[in-house]
């Protein structure tokens, strides 16, 4: 922290310098007019799936993972958010009136937001989806954000957009061109197997994706309702086929509720008050998802696999009964129940 006046005083005194150099006209790196876009979706040729690569929430992401990086946040050094670093190291490069802007609005998300979990918090949750709908509007007016976030998203548009915005839409971009022809060769198939696997149904409308240029520590995460799926175009763990995979990991949070209850009442079955193993829902879909993915396309590892989370604990203990009970169920060998009964038995 800087200096020894409290994260309230500063923030307070950061914003009336933005005001008073919007006010004043100090001057601001230049930026080219933007124009109400038609949509931001980028065209593809999938029916699973709509990407949208859109300007305030790539913005919200990026200042939510800057601040936690400057905060110091044990998850701020993942692999998916560590370049934050480096956009941060890019402040020296500002003006002092770019620079005053910014940090303005890095105190804001650090004292308001960026302690808040993306996922699980429902007023971050309801912040992020307000951005989804935004777009890439020109304005935020009658947005139904809080005045002070709008006050600070407005302020540092100009520099996101004259700094980072242009990079971080070609990631963007370039990451749904990469994906879409592995989608279009492998999605179908793999949609129709990861529902069937869960004993759930894909959506009959394409999927939001939300393509931004970071998304939280994981890389990517899904919110409901209305359900929608966050993904760093930038997360080097998120190409080729594991990103074909975790497209097909992430909606299963959204589908999970029928699995979940068919856990439940087999754990109710097994013993009253018998819980559920921590992790156990999530590892069924780490595995499912990175199993049929390896089936489908060849010489894919699974993101588990290949990021060493089975070697974490819980994890392991979870991967050894998924491997005795849950791939013969894959296989066709066992019943949903049975193997939903033999996971549980198994612990």
């Amino acid at each position: 922290m800087k200096g020894n006046l409290s994260g309230s005083l500063r923030l307070l005194m950061r914003l009336t310098a933005v005001t008073l150099a919007l006010l004043c006209g100090i001057p601001m790196v230049q930026a080219q007019p933007v124009a109400r876009p038609a949509s931001s979706i980028v065209q593809t040729t999938s029916k699973l799936f709509e990407f949208h690569s859109a300007f305030w929430i790539n913005l919200h992401h990026v200042l939510y993972v800057q601040a936690r990086a400057r905060m110091q946040t044990p998850d701020s050094t993942r692999p998916s958010v560590v370049k934050a670093r480096d956009d941060l190291a890019m402040l020296h490069h500002l003006d002092a009136a770019q620079r005053r802007v910014w940090e303005a609005a890095l105190d804001y998300y650090e004292s308001q937001l960026a302690s808040l979990d993306l996922v699980f918090d429902t007023s971050v949750v309801a912040t992020t989806n307000k951005m989804a709908e935004l777009e890439s509007s020109p304005a935020l007016e009658s947005s139904g954000l809080d005045l002070a976030l709008v006050q600070v998203l407005d302020a540092a548009a100009t520099t996101y957009r004259a700094v980072w915005w242009p990079r971080h839409a070609e990631a963007n971009r370039a990451w749904v061109a990469a994906i879409d022809p592995l989608v279009q060769k492998y999605g179908d198939t793999l949609a129709q197997q990861v529902a069937q696997a869960l004993q759930t149904a894909w959506p009959t409308q394409a999927f939001r994706v939300d393509v931004c240029a970071y998304a939280n520590w994981a890389g990517a995460y899904t919110t409901t309702p209305p359900p929608r799926m966050t993904l760093a175009s930038t997360d080097p763990l998120l190409t080729g086929s594991q990103g074909l995979e975790m497209l097909f990991h992430e909606p299963l949070h959204a589908l999970d509720k029928p699995f979940i209850a068919a856990l439940r009442r087999q754990a109710t079955a097994q013993g009253q008050g018998k819980r559920l193993p921590r992790q156990l829902s999530h590892a069924i879909i780490f595995y499912t998802a990175g199993e049929l993915t390896r089936r489908a396309a060849p010489n894919h590892v699974p993101y588990a696999v290949a990021n060493g989370i089975w070697n974490r604990e819980p994890w392991t203990e979870l991967r050894k009964a998924l491997d005795a009970h849950w791939l013969p169920y894959l296989d066709g060998q066992i019943t949903f129940d049975e193997a939903l009964n033999r996971l549980l038995s198994a612990f």
